[in-house]
C-alpha cells in the first residue's frame, strides 16, 4: 500500500495564516490509506483522538473526493 517515496512534512511559514501550518496540511494518501483500512482499525484509530470512525468518514466526504470510496 505505501509508495516507494517517504514524504516528510515540512514547516512553512505564512504570516497570513493565524494557525501553525500542521494543523491546515492534510495528507491525502493517508486519508485514503485510512479509508481502505479494516473497519475494526478505523475504530482503533479514531477512538484516541477522541471522535468515532463515522465522524472521521463524514468529515472525509466533506473534505470532497473521498466519497467515492465508501
Amino acid at each position: 500500500m505505501l509508495s516507494g517515496h517517504l514524504r516528510f512534512p515540512r514547516n512553512v511559514y505564512n504570516p497570513l495564516v493565524p494557525r501553525p501550518p500542521t494543523k491546515t496540511i492534510l495528507d491525502g494518501h493517508l486519508l485514503s490509506t485510512y479509508i481502505q483500512l479494516p473497519i475494526s482499525r478505523q475504530r482503533e484509530l479514531a477512538e484516541p483522538i477522541g471522535t468515532n470512525r463515522e465522524t472521521v468518514l463524514n468529515d472525509l466526504v466533506d473534505l470532497g473526493g473521498f466519497g467515492t470510496f465508501f
